[in-house]
Protein backbone atom coordinates (compact mmCIF):
# COMPACT_ATOMS: atom_id res chain seq x y z
CA UNK A 1 0.00 0.00 0.00
CA UNK A 2 1.11 3.08 -1.09
CA UNK A 3 1.66 5.93 1.37
CA UNK A 4 -0.69 8.44 2.59
CA UNK A 5 -0.27 11.25 0.28
CA UNK A 6 0.42 14.79 2.27
CA UNK A 7 -0.48 18.54 2.22
CA UNK A 8 2.94 20.46 3.12
CA UNK A 9 2.54 23.64 1.70
CA UNK A 10 2.64 26.71 4.08
CA UNK A 11 -0.60 27.21 5.76
CA UNK A 12 -2.92 25.29 8.90
CA UNK A 13 -2.18 21.87 9.33
CA UNK A 14 -4.09 19.17 11.80
CA UNK A 15 -1.45 16.58 13.05
CA UNK A 16 -1.37 13.07 14.88
CA UNK A 17 -0.10 10.10 15.69
CA UNK A 18 -0.51 7.18 18.14
CA UNK A 19 2.17 4.73 20.00
CA UNK A 20 3.19 1.41 18.12
CA UNK A 21 -0.10 -0.70 19.19
CA UNK A 22 -1.25 2.39 20.87
CA UNK A 23 1.64 1.64 23.37
CA UNK A 24 2.11 5.27 26.06
CA UNK A 25 4.35 7.23 24.23
CA UNK A 26 4.25 9.86 27.30
CA UNK A 27 4.87 8.25 31.12
CA UNK A 28 5.74 10.89 33.36
CA UNK A 29 5.75 14.52 33.28
CA UNK A 30 9.20 15.38 31.62
CA UNK A 31 7.94 12.99 28.75
CA UNK A 32 5.21 15.27 28.12
CA UNK A 33 7.32 18.54 28.83
CA UNK A 34 10.16 16.49 26.49
CA UNK A 35 7.98 16.56 23.18
CA UNK A 36 6.54 19.89 24.10
CA UNK A 37 10.87 21.15 24.38
CA UNK A 38 10.98 19.79 21.18
CA UNK A 39 8.13 21.30 19.67
CA UNK A 40 8.86 24.72 20.98
CA UNK A 41 12.57 24.61 19.57
CA UNK A 42 11.31 23.92 16.35
CA UNK A 43 8.65 26.42 16.25
CA UNK A 44 11.89 28.91 16.07
CA UNK A 45 14.22 26.98 13.31
CA UNK A 46 11.65 26.05 11.31
CA UNK A 47 9.43 28.89 11.13
CA UNK A 48 5.93 28.02 12.64
CA UNK A 49 3.12 28.70 15.19
CA UNK A 50 1.59 26.12 17.40
CA UNK A 51 -2.09 26.80 17.29
CA UNK A 52 -3.12 24.43 19.36
CA UNK A 53 -2.22 20.50 20.93
CA UNK A 54 -3.66 18.00 22.99
CA UNK A 55 -0.89 15.30 24.56
CA UNK A 56 -2.68 12.20 25.58
CA UNK A 57 -1.08 9.06 27.07
CA UNK A 58 -1.02 7.37 23.98
CA UNK A 59 -0.94 10.21 21.27
CA UNK A 60 -0.47 13.60 20.17
CA UNK A 61 -2.73 15.96 18.93
CA UNK A 62 -1.80 19.63 16.99
CA UNK A 63 -2.38 21.98 15.06
CA UNK A 64 0.33 24.78 13.41
CA UNK A 65 0.42 26.74 10.59
CA UNK A 66 3.61 26.96 8.94
CA UNK A 67 5.33 30.27 7.28
CA UNK A 68 7.57 27.31 4.51
CA UNK A 69 6.98 24.29 2.52
CA UNK A 70 8.38 22.14 5.50
CA UNK A 71 5.67 20.22 6.92
CA UNK A 72 7.10 16.70 6.23
CA UNK A 73 10.83 18.14 7.61
CA UNK A 74 9.02 19.48 10.94
CA UNK A 75 7.01 16.40 11.65
CA UNK A 76 10.23 14.11 11.04
CA UNK A 77 12.25 15.80 13.25
CA UNK A 78 9.81 16.00 16.00
CA UNK A 79 9.37 12.29 15.52
CA UNK A 80 12.55 11.92 15.53
CA UNK A 81 14.12 13.48 18.32
CA UNK A 82 11.53 12.28 20.71
CA UNK A 83 11.77 8.54 19.58
CA UNK A 84 15.57 8.80 20.47
CA UNK A 85 14.66 10.75 23.96
CA UNK A 86 11.77 8.30 24.82
CA UNK A 87 14.45 4.98 23.49
CA UNK A 88 17.16 6.44 25.40
CA UNK A 89 15.47 7.24 28.53
CA UNK A 90 13.59 4.05 28.75
CA UNK A 91 16.17 1.75 27.08
CA UNK A 92 14.35 0.27 24.23
CA UNK A 93 14.93 0.33 20.42
CA UNK A 94 12.59 -0.08 17.52
CA UNK A 95 9.05 1.83 16.17
CA UNK A 96 7.61 4.10 19.23
CA UNK A 97 5.16 5.67 16.01
CA UNK A 98 2.59 3.99 14.45
CA UNK A 99 4.01 4.74 11.54
CA UNK A 100 4.08 8.16 9.81
CA UNK A 101 1.89 11.51 10.92
CA UNK A 102 -1.30 11.83 9.73
CA UNK A 103 -2.31 15.41 8.80
CA UNK A 104 -4.58 17.40 6.69
CA UNK A 105 -4.52 21.10 5.50
CA UNK A 106 -7.27 23.05 6.22
CA UNK A 107 -8.22 26.00 4.39
CA UNK A 108 -11.74 26.92 5.77
CA UNK A 109 -11.93 29.17 8.75
CA UNK A 110 -14.60 27.40 10.14
CA UNK A 111 -13.36 23.77 10.11
CA UNK A 112 -9.56 25.64 11.45
CA UNK A 113 -11.87 26.33 14.56
CA UNK A 114 -13.62 23.02 15.06
CA UNK A 115 -10.20 21.02 15.20
CA UNK A 116 -9.30 23.59 17.69
CA UNK A 117 -11.53 22.85 19.96
CA UNK A 118 -11.59 19.23 19.43
CA UNK A 119 -7.59 19.15 20.24
CA UNK A 120 -8.83 21.14 23.63
CA UNK A 121 -11.69 18.92 24.57
CA UNK A 122 -9.22 15.60 23.56
CA UNK A 123 -8.38 14.78 27.18
CA UNK A 124 -12.10 14.86 28.38
CA UNK A 125 -13.10 12.83 25.26
CA UNK A 126 -10.69 10.29 25.82
CA UNK A 127 -11.19 10.08 29.48
CA UNK A 128 -8.22 11.46 30.52
CA UNK A 129 -9.13 14.05 32.56
CA UNK A 130 -12.84 14.93 33.72
CA UNK A 131 -12.28 19.12 33.36
CA UNK A 132 -10.02 20.40 30.36
CA UNK A 133 -9.33 23.38 33.05
CA UNK A 134 -7.54 20.78 34.89
CA UNK A 135 -5.64 19.06 32.29
CA UNK A 136 -1.68 19.74 32.52
CA UNK A 137 -0.36 18.73 28.67
CA UNK A 138 -2.65 20.81 26.28
CA UNK A 139 -2.58 24.24 25.44
CA UNK A 140 -5.97 25.38 27.21
CA UNK A 141 -4.82 26.32 30.29
CA UNK A 142 -2.66 29.20 28.35
CA UNK A 143 -5.26 30.30 26.22
CA UNK A 144 -7.71 30.82 29.78
CA UNK A 145 -4.51 32.61 31.70
CA UNK A 146 -4.12 29.55 33.92
CA UNK A 147 -0.46 28.66 33.02
CA UNK A 148 1.96 31.04 31.69
CA UNK A 149 1.21 31.57 27.85
CA UNK A 150 4.36 30.27 26.14
CA UNK A 151 6.11 32.34 22.86
CA UNK A 152 5.11 29.31 20.91
CA UNK A 153 1.74 29.44 21.27
CA UNK A 154 1.22 33.09 21.39
CA UNK A 155 0.50 33.55 17.77
CA UNK A 156 -2.35 31.60 17.65
CA UNK A 157 -5.77 32.22 15.90
CA UNK A 158 -7.75 31.70 19.62
CA UNK A 159 -5.69 35.32 20.57
CA UNK A 160 -6.63 37.13 17.07
CA UNK A 161 -10.83 36.08 17.09
CA UNK A 162 -11.38 35.96 21.00
CA UNK A 163 -11.00 39.45 22.62
CA UNK A 164 -11.75 38.13 26.57
CA UNK A 165 -11.22 35.32 28.59
CA UNK A 166 -14.82 34.68 29.02
CA UNK A 167 -15.00 34.56 24.73
CA UNK A 168 -12.81 31.91 24.99
CA UNK A 169 -14.40 30.01 27.59
CA UNK A 170 -17.56 29.60 25.60
CA UNK A 171 -16.26 29.08 22.39
CA UNK A 172 -14.14 25.81 24.24
CA UNK A 173 -17.27 24.97 26.03
CA UNK A 174 -19.74 23.93 23.08
CA UNK A 175 -19.26 20.07 22.47
CA UNK A 176 -17.66 18.68 19.92
CA UNK A 177 -18.63 14.90 18.41
CA UNK A 178 -15.85 12.89 17.08
CA UNK A 179 -17.63 11.45 14.35
CA UNK A 180 -18.33 15.04 13.45
CA UNK A 181 -14.46 15.86 13.03
CA UNK A 182 -13.46 12.43 11.24
CA UNK A 183 -16.09 13.23 8.81
CA UNK A 184 -14.46 16.60 8.45
CA UNK A 185 -10.86 14.70 8.28
CA UNK A 186 -12.00 12.50 5.77
CA UNK A 187 -13.60 15.28 3.51
CA UNK A 188 -10.42 17.49 3.55
CA UNK A 189 -8.30 14.65 2.76
CA UNK A 190 -11.27 13.53 -0.14
CA UNK A 191 -10.65 17.12 -1.34
CA UNK A 192 -6.31 17.16 -1.80
CA UNK A 193 -6.55 14.00 -3.21
CA UNK A 194 -8.88 15.30 -6.15
CA UNK A 195 -6.88 18.48 -6.15
CA UNK A 196 -3.70 16.16 -6.24
CA UNK A 197 -5.22 14.34 -9.37
CA UNK A 198 -6.24 17.99 -11.39
CA UNK A 199 -3.36 19.34 -10.51
CA UNK A 200 -1.06 16.34 -11.99
CA UNK A 201 -3.37 16.02 -15.03
CA UNK A 202 -2.98 19.67 -15.37
CA UNK A 203 0.79 19.95 -15.31
CA UNK A 204 1.06 16.63 -17.64
CA UNK A 205 -1.06 17.68 -20.89
CA UNK A 206 1.05 20.96 -20.56
CA UNK A 207 4.03 18.66 -21.17
CA UNK A 208 2.68 17.53 -23.77
CA UNK A 209 3.05 20.95 -25.92
CA UNK A 210 6.31 22.21 -24.63
CA UNK A 211 9.07 23.33 -26.84
CA UNK A 212 7.26 21.88 -29.77
CA UNK A 213 9.05 23.91 -33.15
CA UNK A 214 6.34 22.82 -36.08
CA UNK A 215 2.62 22.28 -36.57
CA UNK A 216 3.82 18.36 -37.32
CA UNK A 217 5.12 18.34 -34.04
CA UNK A 218 1.74 19.92 -32.09
CA UNK A 219 -0.38 17.46 -34.24
CA UNK A 220 1.43 14.22 -32.91
CA UNK A 221 1.11 16.31 -29.33
CA UNK A 222 -2.48 16.46 -30.26
CA UNK A 223 -2.72 12.79 -31.14
CA UNK A 224 -0.60 11.41 -28.18
CA UNK A 225 -2.82 13.79 -25.67
CA UNK A 226 -5.69 12.70 -27.20
CA UNK A 227 -4.94 8.94 -27.13
CA UNK A 228 -3.31 9.24 -23.43
CA UNK A 229 -6.96 9.90 -22.13
CA UNK A 230 -7.12 13.59 -22.77
CA UNK A 231 -10.45 15.11 -23.82
CA UNK A 232 -10.38 17.00 -27.24
CA UNK A 233 -11.97 19.96 -24.84
CA UNK A 234 -8.56 19.71 -22.28
CA UNK A 235 -6.44 19.42 -25.68
CA UNK A 236 -8.09 22.48 -27.43
CA UNK A 237 -7.89 24.40 -23.68
CA UNK A 238 -4.58 23.89 -23.42
CA UNK A 239 -3.32 25.20 -26.71
CA UNK A 240 -5.65 28.05 -27.70
CA UNK A 241 -7.65 26.01 -30.49
CA UNK A 242 -11.33 25.81 -30.92
CA UNK A 243 -12.44 21.79 -30.55
CA UNK A 244 -13.52 21.69 -34.15
CA UNK A 245 -10.06 22.48 -34.70
CA UNK A 246 -8.70 19.46 -32.43
CA UNK A 247 -11.31 16.83 -33.41
CA UNK A 248 -10.19 17.71 -37.31
CA UNK A 249 -6.50 17.49 -36.81
CA UNK A 250 -6.88 14.32 -34.76
CA UNK A 251 -9.12 13.04 -37.78
CA UNK A 252 -6.35 13.37 -40.30
CA UNK A 253 -4.12 11.32 -38.32
CA UNK A 254 -6.26 8.77 -38.01
CA UNK A 255 -7.92 8.00 -41.23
Amino acid sequence: MGREKRVTKAGYHYIFNHGVEFRNIFIVRDDYLAFISILSNLSYSHEFSVQSYSLVPHSYYILIKTRKDNLSNIMKLQNGKYSRYFNSKYGRSGYLWEGRYKSCFIENKNYLFYFIRYIEQLPKLLRVSSKIDSYQYSSYRQFIGLDTLQPYLRESIIFQQFNTLLEIKEFFSISVKVEEIENIYYILQKRFIENSIKEKRSSKISSYFNSLQSKEEEDKAILKAYQDGFSQSKISKEIGISQQAVSKRIRQFLG
